[in-house]
């Protein structure tokens, strides 16, 4: 398991350790890691797209040489053209591979996982 990875796992552990308390933690600590490691299997293109958690930080857009990125701006340029689904569906990667590469500097990854995360456990907890 890469370092982001271990270190994207461990921020979530740490979140949820008082959250959801009548969910023992070793349970809510094994569903946390399947679901974050294996998310392809739990988390649909439509899922990222419909989840409007972008803050447009441009962080993903340097971090994949976008051409449409704009330096001064620190936007960009397409975001939200529907043409440009890669944009629009960030960071899913694909059908077989759901959300990679794993970093907390993602605001939208967080926010998604916490969101995503939260629906689990409200209906553990019932």
């Amino acid at each position: 398991m890469s370092s982001s990875n271990q270190k994207f796992l461990q921020w979530f552990y740490e979140y949820y350790y008082h959250e959801y308390p009548n969910i023992p933690f070793n349970i809510k600590k094994d569903i946390i890691q399947d679901r974050i490691l294996n998310n392809g299997q739990y988390i649909t293109k439509e899922m990222v797209i419909a989840f409007d958690g972008c803050n447009r930080c441009g962080r993903c857009c340097q971090q994949q040489g976008c051409l449409d990125y704009d330096k001064e701006t620190k936007l960009c340029k397409r975001h939200d053209d529907p043409i440009s689904w890669l944009c629009t569906a960030y960071p899913w990667t694909g059908e077989d591979l759901g959300i990679a590469p794993l970093t907390l500097n993602c605001h939208f990854q967080v926010a998604f996982f916490v969101s995503f995360l939260n629906k689990v456990f409200e209906d553990m907890d019932g």
